[in-house]
């Protein structure tokens, strides 16, 4: 019933053929009912577009956070996983060293040495590939 009324109204206030006035001042009075109508509607779509955006916003944020969380998360990872295995060869070389042969031989009365032990270089391959990627 409101809507009926409201629509009463409306036509009553554009098209009242008894209120005497001039067919002027119906077409002035439309022109600012459409403007009004048009700032009204201008209000609400910025509104809406405006709350649209900042939900956007919002949710790229968090999307970055979330992508920085995984990527400290994968770096950690990698990291104890390198230093696990470092321990490891450690220990492994730690056993191999005990058993380690060395020769040793004589020749024109100068004694040389060799050893079978494996070589340790400060070279970490893991942190060059994470390296390469930035």
């Amino acid at each position: 019933m409101s809507f009926s009324y409201r629509y009463e109204g409306l036509s009553q206030y554009l098209f009242n053929p008894f209120t005497g006035e001039n067919e002027s001042r119906t077409v002035l009075d439309a022109f600012f009912l459409g403007k009004a109508l048009g700032e009204a509607l201008t209000e609400r779509i910025e509104s809406n577009v405006g709350e649209f955006l900042s939900i956007i916003g919002r949710f790229q944020a968090e999307q970055q956070k979330q992508i920085l969380e995984f990527q400290e998360e994968v770096i950690e990872k990698a990291r104890r996983a390198k230093e696990q295995a470092s321990k490891e060869a450690m220990e492994a070389q730690g056993r191999t060293s005990k058993s380690t042969s060395l020769d040793i031989s004589r020749v024109d009365g100068v004694s040389e040495v060799t050893s079978s032990e494996p070589k340790i270089t400060k070279e970490d391959p893991l942190m060059g590939l994470l390296n390469q990627d930035r």
